[in-house]
């Protein structure tokens, strides 16, 4: 007889900052800008000055052209931004946009996010 033993269901860490994306296209053309448009939620009970701080070392292969920071500014407490940002693919196929952090000045604490959003490239 088959014993089995019960799975513990695994609960993933609220972080106090979220960062989804809210719109991009599902399929892009090689080496055609594309913009993402981002949503960022604060989950705490106190108003975060943000920065969104790019990777670029991380991002390949997809690019970003333009500066590697950029201020988000106050986030309420609870509340939520959103910012859109140009990129552009270097390589054809699948690709997962990762490489993207956000920083709150306040605290100098920095919160990584990775494979954010795949996009289908084009040759």
């Amino acid at each position: 007889h088959l014993q089995t033993t019960p799975i513990e269901r695994w609960r993933a860490e609220r972080q106090e900052l979220d960062l989804t994306v809210e719109c991009t296209p599902a399929t892009v053309q090689l080496e055609v800008p594309f913009t993402a448009g981002f949503k960022i939620q604060n989950h705490t009970d106190r108003e975060v000055n943000l920065n969104l701080l790019l990777a670029i070392d991380r991002m390949y292969p997809l690019c970003f052209n333009g500066p590697t920071v950029h201020n988000i500014g106050p986030c309420p407490p609870r509340g939520s931004s959103s910012v859109s940002l140009p990129f552009f693919a270097v390589q054809a196929g699948l690709q997962s946009l990762s490489g993207i952090e956000l920083r709150d000045t306040a605290t100098d604490r920095t919160y990584p996010f990775t494979s954010l959003c795949t996009v289908f490239v084009e040759h």
